[in-house]
């Protein structure tokens, strides 16, 4: 039995992230997808646009969060 990361609920089955986490990601990954196509942006730039917008769930925010603290810290490695 493993935790989410971020909120430290029991993470799903194969996942590393809880239901609510897991569910922002899978939301977040399909809109990248339109974002990708109408604006040309990558990954980085779409999860920073994303974060700076004021309608952001909670969940999705703490996802686009971790998500960017993790690549910062991939960068450094």
């Amino acid at each position: 039995m493993t935790e989410c990361p971020i909120c430290f609920r029991q993470s799903m089955n194969g996942t590393e992230l809880c239901e609510y986490h897991e569910e922002a990601l899978t939301r977040l990954r399909a809109a990248f997808a339109e974002w990708e196509k109408a604006l040309g942006v990558g990954w980085i730039d779409y999860l920073s646009l994303v974060y700076r917008t004021q309608e952001l769930g909670l969940w999705v925010r703490e996802i686009v969060a971790y998500l960017t603290s993790r690549s910062a810290a991939s960068m450094l490695s």
